[in-house]
C-alpha cells in the first residue's frame, strides 16, 4: 500500500467504529423509513452487474449476479449505483443530487431531498460500504490491486481512491447519526 494512503485511511477509523456499532439501529431506522420502507434489493448494484437489453424498442436495465440479494432499503441499491457511477463518470458525481431526485420522481415520490431522506441515504450507503464494498476495495489495495501480486500501480491507486471514497461515505453517515 502506498505510504501516503495509510494516514488518510486511518483518519476514518473513529467514524468507522461508531458506524459499525450503530449499524443495527441505523438499519432498523432505514428499513422503517417511509415512504420507501423495505423491499428485496440486489445488494451489489454497479456497472459490472448491469446490462441493457432492448425489448419492443425500449432499453431496459437487467441486473446480474444476485448473490448479495436481501431484504433492505431501495436506497441501498440507489446509493450503490450512484457511488459506482461517480467512480467512472465525473458528471454523475457532479449531478448526484439531481440523479437521486430523478429516482424519487420516477418512483412517484417527492423529489425533495429533505434532511431525513439525506440521512437515510447516507445510512444506506454506509450499509453498502460495510456489506462488502469497502472490504472489496481494501482487499484489492492490500493485495496489490486486482487480487494480483505486483499489479499495476494504477490499479492500486484506483483501489485506494475507491476505499477512501467509501470511507468518506462512512464519515457522512457518522455525521448524520451524531
Amino acid at each position: 500500500m502506498p505510504r501516503g494512503e495509510v494516514p488518510a485511511l486511518a483518519r476514518a477509523l473513529p467514524a468507522l467504529r461508531r458506524v459499525v456499532a450503530a449499524l443495527p439501529v441505523m438499519r432498523r431506522q432505514l428499513l422503517a423509513f417511509q415512504p420507501l420502507g423495505s423491499a428485496v434489493i440486489h445488494g451489489d448494484v454497479h456497472p459490472g452487474n448491469v446490462m441493457i437489453r432492448r425489448r419492443g424498442g425500449v432499453a431496459e436495465p437487467v441486473l446480474l449476479d444476485w448473490a448479495r440479494a436481501r431484504v433492505g432499503s431501495p436506497l441501498e441499491d440507489v446509493s450503490a449505483w450512484l457511488q459506482a457511477l461517480g467512480y467512472w463518470e465525473p458528471e454523475a458525481r457532479r449531478r448526484h443530487d439531481t440523479l437521486l431526485a430523478g429516482y424519487l420522481a420516477a418512483r412517484g415520490l417527492s423529489p425533495a431531498l429533505t434532511r431525513p431522506l439525506r440521512d437515510a441515504y447516507w445510512f444506506a450507503a454506509a450499509s453498502n460500504a460495510l456489506a462488502g464494498a469497502l472490504g472489496y476495495h481494501l482487499s484489492l489495495l492490500l493485495a496489490g490491486g486486482a487480487g494480483q501480486p505486483g499489479a499495476a500501480p494504477d490499479a492500486r491507486a484506483a483501489a485506494a481512491r475507491n476505499a477512501a471514497d467509501w470511507l468518506r461515505v462512512i464519515r457522512r453517515a457518522d455525521a448524520c447519526w451524531r
